[in-house]
């Protein structure tokens, strides 16, 4: 994308539109985020809801994406304005949105759709065809390496570190979503803090796995946290 010009010369084409799917918290806002990020193009953002709810949304949004090129149009839940038309009540939306984004109202270049979903299997067949949204990656949550190397740079940002290995933290969180690994961190850095304080003492600015596993308890909700499940 940094390169469009070149990739063009040479033969190549950037894509139409690319479609994220995956579970929730997986990172695909960031992911697109830091995409724009990087290759310095704009970033809007909308969802599904937000298309539907209002008529004139689409035409808004490609009027100021076509403005502010090169953009890439972040869709979050695009399951709702892009499901299967045999079960959509809202075909004339889903309509115009496919138009746009295969250029059939007039190819625009240097604009990327990108749709996230966490349900792929109900989204519109005739969206996911070559020249629409035709590259597709799938997110995941994090092995136990990937998610290790996250939480040492995580708590390397913040200034701490792992009482156990970063390993060893990461198999009691192994399978979660990197937004609620997140949320767990934060929360045990906060009692961390908190309990220093109480105690008058000093902060240590490491924590390990009895404080993951208190802060495990207070994000995730059962039966996402079996405590069974971690021990041994």
């Amino acid at each position: 994308m940094k390169r469009a010009h070149e990739t063009e010369v040479l033969g190549g084409t950037l894509p139409q539109g690319m479609l994220f799917w995956g579970p929730p918290g997986t990172g695909k806002t960031e992911v697109a985020r830091a995409l724009a990020k990087e290759t310095g193009w704009s970033f809007l953002s909308t969802s599904g809801n937000e298309l539907l709810s209002d008529p004139q949304a689409i035409d808004r949004l490609y009027r100021q994406a076509k403005e502010t090129r090169p953009a890439i149009v972040f869709i979050d839940e695009a399951d709702d304005v892009l499901m299967d038309r045999q079960f959509s009540a809202a075909r004339s939306v889903t309509n115009k949105l496919l138009t746009i984004v295969d250029g059939a109202a007039g190819k625009v270049p240097d604009l990327l759709f990108i749709a996230a979903t966490n349900h792929p299997q109900v989204m519109d067949s005739a969206a996911l065809r070559g020249g629409r949204f035709t590259e597709k990656v799938e997110f995941a949550p994090p092995g136990e390496d990937d998610l290790a190397l996250f939480i040492a740079r995580w708590l390397a940002d913040k200034g701490w570190q792992a009482q156990d290995t970063p390993q060893e933290l990461a198999r009691l969180l192994e399978g979660r979503a990197i937004a609620d690994v997140q949320a767990v961190l934060q929360t045990a850095v906060n009692e961390s803090i908190a309990s220093a304080q109480r105690a008058g003492a000093a902060v240590t600015r490491t924590i390990g796995s009895a404080e993951l596993r208190a802060a495990m308890r207070t994000v995730l909700m059962p039966p996402s946290f079996d405590d069974s499940a971690h021990r041994g």
